[in-house]
């Protein structure tokens, strides 16, 4: 995952991983001037970590922290017992507009990408528009403008209009890398967190051919 991060020079938020309750409480001094932060379980047997109740918003306090990492782990033994459980990822919570941005490996087309609003109605409204990578920053900027949320990212009723560049550039970089690695099969960025200045990839999921 870290690989792929940098390869394809993904934006992400201040984040560490913890793997026990100790390294929970000393990782959160490197999310200095944090207020607020998420934690999600990870493990390979929760892809849809929210669905489970497996992401946790919290003060940055470390005594908070420590109680969260147990109750996550907790939880999710309880949902299910045999789960293998990797750890903890906690970041610096993020503020914005959520949209999702994927692809997905067509055999006939190649890599599809996707891009449409995101965050945990994106199953629900289904919201998205299509193109064959590679593209330019123009078609990128095109996809975004199909979807019936394009509102939602130019300033609808008072909100900031959001760094539509900063999503063209992502999309742009991860079809690139699509069409260079025949072996990454798909890829789910949702949701990434867009505002006026920046934007993030918040949760991040790959799956690569065996």
């Amino acid at each position: 995952m870290e690989r792929f991060i940098e390869k394809v020079k993904l934006p992400v938020p201040k984040q560490v991983f913890a793997k026990n309750k100790k390294q929970a409480v000393e990782g959160l001094k490197k999310l200095r001037g944090a207020s607020f932060i998420v934690m999600k379980l990870i493990s390979p047997d929760f892809l849809h970590k929210s669905e489970f109740g497996l992401v946790k918003t919290v003060e940055a306090d470390a005594e908070i922290v420590g109680k969260t990492f147990d109750e996550l782990v907790k939880l999710a033994k309880r949902k299910r017992r045999k789960a293998k459980i990797d750890g903890v990822l906690i970041q610096e919570k993020c503020e914005g507009v959520e949209v999702i941005i994927g692809m997905k490996r067509d055999a006939t087309f190649g890599p599809v990408l996707l891009f449409g609003i995101g965050g945990i109605f994106a199953e629900v409204l289904q919201d998205k528009s299509l193109r064959i990578a590679p593209i330019k920053k123009e078609e990128a900027l095109e996809m975004m403008k199909e979807i019936k949320g394009y509102r939602l990212l130019t300033g609808y009723r008072g909100m900031p209009k959001v760094n539509l560049d900063a999503l063209a550039s992502i999309l742009v970089r991860l079809g690139n890398y699509a069409v260079e690695n025949e072996k990454l099969d798909e890829v789910d960025l949702n949701p990434v967190i867009v505002d006026e200045k920046k934007a993030y990839c918040v949760d991040i999921r790959i799956v690569e051919k065996k």
